[in-house]
């Protein structure tokens, strides 16, 4: 049970990043602390198996992992676009991209 306190932690930190979004960055980074989170969840649940070579744990976490790489690297690279053509990157100029 105790293994479950940092995954506890990061998720719990990665939502309120989430909630309290004051700019895009905070937002990518409480999603990769949530993606973060549910691959260190996968990781300690699979701590008491004796599967070999790779558990099953280990895999899903790896594939998290990735997944919340590309995400990352997208979002950052949409930011950047963002603050290229509009100067700042505050989530309120996205809901104006219309204009």
């Amino acid at each position: 049970m105790i293994y479950y306190m940092p995954v506890a932690m990061l998720a719990v930190s990665g939502l309120l990043c989430v909630l309290l979004r004051a700019g895009v960055l905070r937002l990518l980074v409480g999603i990769q602390l949530l993606s973060l989170s549910a691959a260190l969840a996968f990781l300690v649940s699979g701590i008491g198996s004796d599967s070999f070579p790779v558990s099953s744990g280990e895999a899903y976490a790896v594939v998290i992992l990735l997944a919340g790489l590309a995400q990352f690297g997208i979002g950052l690279g949409l930011s950047t676009r963002l603050f290229y053509l509009r100067g700042n990157v505050d989530l309120s100029e996205i809901e104006n991209l219309k204009n």
